[in-house]
């Protein structure tokens, strides 16, 4: 994920209005909404609990009949029309009792998806989902997602924010602009960070998407809404006042259509082949990836390898004590104290702190290289090793083999170690580069779930919006020390 400091105009530039409901009529316009009716984790979705008046569309949250199979009544809307690529936007007031104190428990969101009911199996090949916003009343924060659920395996990736000053009660505007290979997430005109389609090849899969408004008591939320419940604090009520849909003047947009790449990622052995598109060789390299638990004093680790039947080890990447090696076509290089954050950086001294190692080789410029290093808890690049003629004018084969974690070259990691987000491109990334491959993987921001413990994350491959040449098609996703058996597939939004 990369921040996005700027603010966001209320009409973004190029767009015009094409759809949008201040939900002023007397009732819920059927023609542009439908109620959520299904019944799922701890609420069932009944249609009396919408109502729309003077303040907008009203979805309340109520305790059930005693003796009724659910113990909550929720509701929503969803959009009878499909959308594509434009800017959406609503705005909402979160629920508060009428005394101004919180009703905790109620799971309130504004998402997208390719699907119009829930439990309707969809025959597409494609399916995302967009949660522009997931809100538990109670807390101070709010979630926004991003899911593919097809083709292939379910891939989710997830951000949390916090609201600014009190959640209860408190009016805002969450917008979201889909682009053809980028999206962002905006709170009250702001952008909070944007992700790439790309890096899970969504941008060839993008189906129109419906929009979904709801409130509901989720498995999650449960415990909390029975302590609301028995207090007396419901019924909740989350209230919106607008939505609306902007689309570029020049026409509704693309939506590309293809099949995804397969990363052949073989998680045991932790290789994976990779091949450029164009050409057979070249002479810019980069590889951009996160590390953890590295950097003990006489400890020697081998990070990554990037092997091509021609050349052998192209580029090497390990660690000796606290000092960064890297070895580029044979020739040898060390970056001192790399991994030493004794030096007030960081919070555990490098033992227990990501950090991202940032490599970009360019041979025909002289054989720049230039070396980057971030540290999780700081958020800031700092370039540190810059040298000339590392291999001027050398050019390498497109195709081979990457591994990750020294299983295959004799300095395994040990337990607790972690490599992740590992990404190579065929040309020489800038510093903004670098920075946007350490956003868009860092290891609490986009990952996939596994089985494994918290530190054994896979991340989908990632890269970022420069002028770097082609991604190799099948970039090691990540491999760590852990048990990485399986996926989870127990996502539901």
């Amino acid at each position: 994920m990369a921040e996005l400091p700027a603010p966001l105009p209320d009409c973004p530039d190029g767009m015009i209005s094409f759809f949008e409901d201040k939900f002023s009529s007397p009732s819920l316009d059927t023609s542009k909404w439908e109620p959520r009716t299904d019944a799922k984790h701890y609420s069932k979705q009944v249609p009396q609990n919408i109502s729309v008046g003077a303040g907008g569309l009203s979805l309340r949250v109520t305790k059930s009949a005693p003796g009724s199979k659910f113990p909550f009544e929720g509701c929503g809307v969803v959009s009878t029309q499909s959308f594509g690529i434009g800017y959406y936007e609503v705005e909402c007031t979160l629920p508060v009792s009428p005394e101004g104190q919180p009703i905790p428990g109620v799971w309130c969101s504004f998402w997208l998806s390719s699907v119009k009911k829930i439990g309707v199996k969809i025959d597409s090949p494609n399916w995302q989902e967009f949660d522009v916003f997931e809100h538990r009343t109670g807390e101070d924060s709010f979630d926004w997602s991003f899911l593919k659920w097809k083709p292939e395996r379910e891939i989710y990736l997830q951000c949390k924010e916090k609201l600014p000053g009190r959640a209860e009660g408190s009016r805002h505007r969450w917008g979201f602009l889909l682009l053809t290979n980028d999206c962002y997430v905006t709170l009250d005109g702001r952008a909070l960070g944007r992700f790439s389609l790309k890096s899970i090849n969504m941008h060839k899969e993008l189906t129109p998407l419906h929009v979904w408004l709801t409130s509901i008591v989720h498995k999650r939320t449960f415990p909390d809404a029975q302590q609301s419940a028995d207090c007396g604090v419901l019924p909740s009520e989350l209230r919106f006042h607008r939505f609306r849909h902007f689309r570029f003047a020049r026409g509704p947009g693309r939506l590309v259509k293809g099949q995804s790449l397969k990363v052949n990622f073989d998680r045991e052995k932790g290789w994976a082949p990779w091949k450029v598109k164009r050409g057979e060789k070249v002479g810019c390299l980069s590889a951009a990836l996160w590390v953890l638990g590295v950097g003990a004093p006489a400890q020697n680790v081998t990070l990554l390898v990037v092997r091509t039947p021609e050349e052998g080890p192209v580029l090497q990447l390990g660690s000796q004590g606290k000092s960064l090696c890297v070895s580029l076509l044979g020739e040898a290089l060390e970056v001192p104290n790399f991994f030493d954050l004794s030096d007030g950086g960081g919070q555990g001294g490098g033992k227990e702190e990501w950090i991202h190692v940032g490599i970009a080789w360019d041979g025909s410029e002289g054989g720049l290289m230039k070396i980057w290093r971030t540290v999780k808890s700081e958020g800031k690049a700092e370039l540190r090793h810059s040298i000339e003629g590392v291999k001027s004018d050398q050019l390498v084969g497109t195709s081979g083999v990457i591994f990750c974690g020294g299983e295959e070259e004799g300095h395994p990691m040990a337990e607790g170690m972690c490599v992740t987000g590992v990404k190579i491109y065929s040309g020489a990334l800038s510093e903004d580069a670098v920075k946007t491959a350490e956003w868009v993987s860092r290891p609490d921001y986009a990952r996939w779930r596994s089985k494994g413990p918290d530190k054994a994350n896979l991340l989908a491959p990632t890269y970022p919006e420069a002028e770097v040449g082609d991604l190799f098609d099948s970039t090691a996703a990540a491999v760590a020390i852990g048990d990485l058996t399986g996926l989870c597939n127990d996502y539901v939004s």
